[in-house]
């Protein structure tokens, strides 16, 4: 069932302004907050008072170059290049890129922090991870070392400092280059180094090494290292098929109550003002000026009607006085009795949501 039916059915109508009519299948304006601020509002309270049960609400999320956007503090695993990273204090993070300290973070042992609402992962992951062809690997020496250059077909924007990873299978190329993240040591337009010795080609029968130069039988291809983290995240909502991903099928009420809750009480705001609007409202100030200003152009008041016996100008005046206030009062009337009905309803609502808590809390 539609998101917005369900709130409907809470809220009393198919409410327009709050995007609830059983033709919405997306919830808009304040009501998809609402709805978001509800999954946040679930998630807090269990995390509060049971959070063993937090995983309920894990999922795998991607983590850019900027870092990743916290839902709270809570981060079951982190992983890049496929390494397990392991979590330092943010104090720490400007020593995990500087090579001198003991801190400094290499591929095969990332580390991440938390700071601001985000977490970070070091050494920096690729935002894509996107894979680029690999035409052949050569022989490349630094510093009287052998080690492993890589040709590619196109400009591969890699600059020195990057990490990849290599993809192929091993009877293109021995495990050490699929196993492990590299940093680029070396890069020109369409050729980079990483520190892989060149004898893990040089010296094996595998694979055909010609003058120092290999070219693999198939492609096989290289991506900067990406990073993800299983964390509490909120999740996608598809309002027209009722769903929220990474979130227990049992608790899609809540969401809904919680949201109808603030629909109440935005009306019961809406209809608080209408009463105040009423009480100043043009029928009582005309029943105020059948009294008080009746025959003002003439300086002829209602004391003076009374004093001069004209008891049938008066009584004219009294009746329309009385007319006005009728109309007021009836206005009044039907505001009072709409905003006891949503007062009711927000209470039943209320107790719905916080009883459910006690329901998880015992399963």
């Amino acid at each position: 069932m539609k998101f917005s039916t369900q709130i409907a059915n809470y809220t009393g109508d198919a409410d327009t302004t709050y995007q609830v009519s059983a033709a919405d299948d997306t919830l808009d304006g304040s009501t998809s907050q609402w709805f978001t601020e509800g999954i946040r509002d679930v998630i807090a309270r269990v995390e509060k008072i049971m959070p063993a049960k937090l995983s309920m609400f894990a999922s795998e999320a991607s983590i850019t170059s900027t870092g990743l956007e916290l839902t709270n503090d809570r981060v079951f695993s982190v992983e890049r290049g496929g390494k397990i990273a392991t979590e330092v204090s943010a104090k720490l993070r400007h020593k995990l890129t500087d090579i001198e300290s003991i801190y400094y973070t290499y591929p095969d042992t990332p580390a991440y922090y938390k700071i601001s609402g985000k977490l970070h992962v070091v050494p920096t992951p690729d935002d894509t991870g996107a894979n680029t062809g690999i035409i052949s690997l050569v022989k490349y020496t630094a510093n009287g070392v052998d080690l492993t250059a890589i040709n590619t077909s196109a400009n591969h924007n890699l600059v020195t400092g990057d990490f990849i990873d290599i993809t192929a299978d091993t009877s293109l190329l021995p495990a050490i280059y699929t196993k492990n993240t590299f940093k680029v040591t070396y890069s020109t337009v369409t050729q980079f180094a990483i520190e892989v010795p060149w004898s893990n080609i040089n010296d094996s029968d595998t694979y055909n090494n010609v003058d120092d130069s290999y070219t693999p039988d198939s492609t096989i291809y290289y991506s900067r290292a990406t990073a993800t983290a299983e964390v509490v995240k909120v999740g996608d909502i598809d309002s027209a098929n009722g769903t929220i991903a990474s979130f227990p099928e049992s608790m899609y009420h809540l969401p809904v109550l919680y949201t109808a809750a603030n629909i109440m009480y935005a009306k019961l705001v809406t209809i608080r003002k209408s009463i105040a609007s009423t009480l100043a409202s043009t029928g009582i100030t005309n029943a105020s000026n059948y009294i008080s200003n009746w025959g003002g152009s003439d300086e002829f008041d209602f004391k003076t009607m009374m004093e001069d016996e004209d008891t049938e100008i008066a009584q004219m005046a009294l009746s329309g006085a009385q007319t006005e206030l009728g109309t007021a009062q009836a206005q009044l009337g039907v505001l009072t009795a709409d905003y006891n009905w949503v007062m009711g309803q927000l209470q039943y609502i209320k107790g719905l949501y916080n009883e459910a808590f006690i329901q998880v809390a015992q399963s």
